[in-house]
């Protein structure tokens, strides 16, 4: 009787009822296992150790394609020195994650690659952390796209699809195609969707609609008016979104024509008192044009202006009224409906990826301390800014408001995020600040617990050059240091790991 055999009888009659033989005993001894024992320690370390030999005894196919050449941006490449390899790895495991960012940033300024040997285990994380994959993406070079293909595990991380095989596909596989024909060759997908349509359930069919929010374009126009006539309403409710996520169409020209003329009325003492319709357009209602689930004490002639600005672009304001994005921006803010409209506009400008229309939203709110409406998605128009404007935001603010930062202020909120270096002034700011207040306090104060989340984000965000500053003259013996020092500390030790990721041993 095999080994294994065995092991597995003495499993199922377990131990009062049969015992190992003597030369079952000498075979798990060879193999490393005591027979003495308690059983079931000797049925899992048996287990693992066969499983391992009977891996070694498998048949490995002969690869029969040639290895490729090194790709021509990795040929000046140089592989990632080991202590920042150990960085990564530190990074990777949890407790400086969010430098992560950072890391790549060196890594692909400094033209570094990763050793191959940690591709596998890289890859294998990323399948369960999408975020994970977003940030190494730019790090992997061609190496480890070509061991993705090798691996049918991974390739869900760059999937890859003929369309020629479009006519036999299944369902899954022709996603990938529509989806990766509109990363590149973006006209190709919609006539094959056009083929099969009219066959599809509606479930599908709405699957196949999200993937044309990448790369829509006037092109897809005459299909999704099309699509605006299909017999379900969840279908036709998804064309309506996607036409009002194009500019240029004729139903997002129809929309803006009914909207228009409410904002067309003279200023009143500083106030725009802008309009509600008489009527809402009919068709408004007929084809979900807005929400019935919202707030019903609005109404819903307000909830159809609400939802009918968050569809604008910018670039109708400018061509109607001569609106520029920042006297947009003031405009709204000074109506009759200030917080709905400015939350409206946030929407427009997150629907068309409008980034200066972005900024000058966000510079609005933060130097006016105004609170961000409960509609706007504020951390993903931060997102959307780039970082010099977020610096030149933050330091207008500090040079305007001196003292320390309240907890709800605009401000405080897009500095915890972390999403961007700090500026020298903003960071220098923060912690004198803190330093000041801790050598005048007698008591903690609670309204203050905002700062400990700060001090984290500083030590990610701050220039690595200000550690000696920061390092330096805190009140000590003052009452509160105590409950600070913490916290001051993990800032100081996440830069000291910052500045080894800019001077990483050879």
């Amino acid at each position: 009787m095999q080994l294994w055999d065995k092991i597995l009888q003495s499993a199922i009659l377990g131990s009062e009822r049969t015992h190992f033989e003597p030369v079952v005993e000498d075979a798990l001894r060879r193999y490393g296992i005591d027979p003495e024992d308690p059983l079931p320690q000797v049925i899992l370390s048996g287990a693992a150790t066969l499983h391992q030999l009977r891996k070694l005894q498998l048949e490995l196919r002969p690869l029969e394609q040639p290895l490729p050449e090194p790709a021509s941006e990795e040929e000046d490449a140089q592989l990632l020195p080991l202590s920042s390899l150990t960085q990564l790895q530190r990074i990777l495991n949890g407790p400086y994650r969010r430098a992560l960012p950072e890391f790549v940033y060196l890594m692909t300024s400094r033209h570094w690659v990763l050793p191959p040997e940690f591709l596998p285990q890289l890859l294998d994380d990323s399948l369960n952390d999408p975020d994970l994959w977003q940030s190494i993406r730019p790090i992997l070079g061609e190496r480890a796209v070509w061991l993705i293909s090798q691996r049918p595990e991974w390739r869900p991380l760059l999937p890859q699809c003929d369309p020629a095989d479009w006519p036999a596909a299944g369902f899954e596989t022709r996603k990938l195609i529509i989806a990766q024909l509109r990363r590149g060759q973006i006209d190709a997908a919609v006539p094959l969707l056009e083929s099969i349509w009219d066959d599809l359930p509606y479930r599908q069919k709405l699957d196949y609609l999200q993937l044309l929010e990448t790369g829509l374009n006037l092109t897809d126009e005459t299909f999704l008016e099309k699509c605006r006539r299909d017999s379900r309403k969840e279908v036709r409710q998804k064309a309506i979104d996607l036409l009002l996520s194009l500019p240029g169409s004729q139903l997002l020209r129809t929309l803006f024509d009914h909207l228009a003329p409410l904002f067309d009325v003279p200023v009143k003492s500083g106030i725009r008192e802008v309009k509600l319709p008489e009527e809402i357009p009919e068709a408004a209602l007929m084809e979900g044009l807005i929400s019935t689930k919202k707030d019903k004490s609005k109404g819903l002639k307000l909830d159809w202006l609400i939802e009918s600005v968050a569809r604008i672009p910018a670039a109708y304001w400018q061509e109607r009224f001569k609106w520029s994005p920042n006297v947009l921006v003031n405009a709204l803010r000074m109506s009759s409906f200030p917080n709905e409209l400015i939350g409206a506009l946030g929407q427009a400008s997150l629907r068309f990826r409008d980034v200066d229309l972005s900024v000058q939203l966000m510079r609005m709110l933060v130097l006016n301390d105004i609170p961000f409406p409960e509609s706007l998605d504020w951390q993903a128009v931060v997102r959307q800014l780039p970082a010099a404007d977020i610096q030149d935001i933050s330091d207008t603010y500090l040079q305007q408001q001196p003292g320390l930062l309240g907890e709800q202020a605009p401000v405080t909120k897009v500095l915890e995020l972390g999403l961007y270096p700090w500026s020298k002034f903003t960071a220098q700011r923060i912690i004198h600040d803190l330093k000041q207040w801790m050598a005048e306090s007698k008591t903690f104060l609670w309204n203050l617990w905002h700062y400990k989340r700060l001090l984290e984000t500083a030590g990610y965000c701050s220039p690595v050059e200000l550690f000696d500053t920061f390092n330096a003259d805190w009140p000590v013996h003052s009452p509160v240091w105590n409950q600070w020092a913490p916290d001051i500390d993990r800032m100081l030790r996440i830069m000291r790991f910052r500045m080894k990721m800019y001077s990483p041993k050879k």
